[in-house]
């Protein structure tokens, strides 16, 4: 592939892996950078850089000969920072492109990167692919030369380039046929798994049977919070993609998903995709006076500090967080329980949001919760539609809320 760079993104810390990914290994010693080094090797990347970050000191002697090693000093940022740093390297270096896959990949084949270069009909300089997986975005991905510059604004804490290949249309290759795409975010999910065949972590399938178009119901896991982030956010505007609607995304999870998982993750539930990404998922709590009482004072306190007000948007959320406590909802005493129910565009009116909402109230009635209700705004459309198809009622409010109750 004349032309394209290879580029590893391997800075992160790995908290739920156990530590840096950059220094991980197979069974047989081989590290996972030189994995990935390999792949773009034998994809056709004549260079090849890696970010390091987290365990940078020690993980440098595992980036093979003739690689280059770009060290990350705002790895703590997030993702972006990595991302950005293998742009700004990239710039320095000629090329028309960047093919960009992360360390905890180490099943990942060449010909996957091969054919995501290959989908694309124009120059390399303007092009934005990437592979998916049965219809669900993965790695590798690739970045055309026009779009470094604009895509290293947009990727700040945990933001990657994701919104960004949304945003201006990126080309999507189904590489499902070549291996899982599934990335090892615990190392729980090494446990038999099988390189050679390149399949699937043992440890990430379950028992219950895969829908039609290879979705299932499941459990919320740890793992998952990547992938709950994006919906959270690609739902937010009443329903509709809220994307780059304010400076850092992730105030809308740290708000309306995250807390509930932390607090809570055996009320949660997830619509997972054959690959094990997810695509939907319902959160919740029984008491929501309790709940708002450790979100006042344990959840918010640690986080309120990483964003100024902003733009309206975001002042109006920020206010709504530090407001929030015991007796700020008026329809607890009747409906302990709250929830909140997001799905991404492609698995609406298929029936997956009764069934998650049917999990959840099971879920809390073998608790001895005696009611749930939520509140939606007053321009969400689909929630007055879909909520009292589900056994919800309206309740009375203000003109700028919609709220819902449903007795247990």
């Amino acid at each position: 592939m004349p032309g394209v760079i290879g580029l590893v993104l391997a800075a992160g810390a790995g908290s739920r892996f156990g530590g840096p990914k950059a220094l991980a290994r197979e069974d047989d010693g081989t590290p996972w950078v030189e994995l990935a080094v390999r792949m773009l090797r034998d994809a056709g990347c004549a260079t090849v850089l890696v970010t390091l970050g987290a365990g940078a000191d020690e993980a440098v002697s595992l980036v093979p000969h003739g690689a280059t090693a770009v060290l990350v000093d705002d790895w703590r940022d997030g993702l972006g920072a990595s991302l950005r740093a293998g742009l700004g390297a990239a710039s320095a270096l000629p090329g028309d492109a960047l093919v960009v896959t992360p360390v905890d990949t180490p099943a990942a084949v060449a010909d996957a990167a091969t054919r995501v270069v290959a989908a694309v009909a124009g120059p390399l300089s303007s092009a934005l692919a990437r592979a998916v997986y049965r219809g669900d975005p993965g790695h590798p991905v690739l970045i055309g030369r026009d779009h470094w510059e604009a895509l290293a604004a947009t990727v700040v804490g945990d933001r990657g380039a994701g919104p960004y290949l949304r945003a201006h249309g990126a080309l999507a290759v189904e590489c499902g046929d070549l291996w899982s795409g599934a990335d090892v975010d615990r190392r729980s999910q090494r446990q038999g798994y099988r390189v050679d065949a390149r399949l699937e972590p043992q440890g990430n399938r379950v028992d219950r049977r895969p829908e039609p178009h290879g979705n299932r119901l499941d459990r919320y896991r740890p793992g998952d919070d990547d992938d709950l982030v994006e919906i959270c956010v690609r739902t937010a505007d009443a329903g509709a993609d809220a994307t780059g609607m304010l400076p850092d995304d992730r105030l809308w999870a740290e708000i309306f998903v995250l807390p509930y998982v932390v607090r809570h993750p055996e009320f949660a539930s997830v619509v997972r995709s054959e690959s094990g990404r997810v695509k939907g998922y319902t959160v919740g709590t029984p008491d929501t006076v309790a709940f708002e009482a450790w979100f006042r004072d344990e959840w918010w306190p640690e986080r309120a500090g990483r964003w100024e007000p902003g733009p309206p948007r975001q002042e109006g959320l920020l206010r709504y967080a530090a407001g929030r406590g015991r007796g700020a909802e008026p329809y607890a005493a009747e409906y302990p329980a709250h929830l909140h129910i997001d799905l991404l565009p492609e698995l609406q009116g298929q029936g997956w949001g009764r069934r998650l909402i049917d999990t959840l109230v099971d879920d809390l009635r073998r608790a001895g919760v005696p009611g749930v209700h939520l509140v939606a705004g007053a321009d969400n459309a689909g929630a007055a539609a879909f909520y009292p198809r589900v056994g919800f009622t309206p309740l009375p409010s203000g003109p700028d809320v919609r709220p819902f109750g449903r007795t247990l």
